[in-house]
């Protein structure tokens, strides 16, 4: 009887290709995906619910203070709060990311004395 010879099915430099390719045709469809998405418009989502808070972005919009306002809304130590209602949590980070990449901002991140040294 003749013994059987089996080609390999793949080696692991086809198998790495083939992963990155795979993972590149993956990231550009989410990519594209994103952009065919409506993007809501956060403003009117603060402004019906918060008039205050849309008053304090209005007056501190491009400043450090705004970018340090964000982050104290958004990531609070103070155990007794609620939180936001729904979307308004939402309607603030996207405004912050915006104004984030706008400006070119990075928040000073302190909570109760205490500041992280990886911001």
């Amino acid at each position: 009887m003749a013994s059987l010879t089996f080609p390999p099915i793949t080696d692991f430099a086809d198998l790495d290709t083939m992963r990155d390719e795979l993972t590149s045709y993956i990231r550009d469809v989410r990519a594209t995906e994103k952009d065919l998405l409506p993007t809501p418009d956060p403003w009117p989502v603060i402004v019906g619910a918060y008039p205050r808070i849309a008053n304090t972005i209005q007056l501190l919009w491009g400043t450090q203070q705004l970018e340090n306002t964000f982050t104290r809304w958004l990531f609070t130590d103070q155990l007794d709060r609620k939180g936001w209602p729904a979307g308004v949590y939402e309607a603030l980070q996207e405004l912050g990311n915006y104004h984030r990449s706008e400006f070119g901002l990075t928040a000073d991140i302190s909570f109760g004395g205490w500041r992280d040294t990886w911001a």
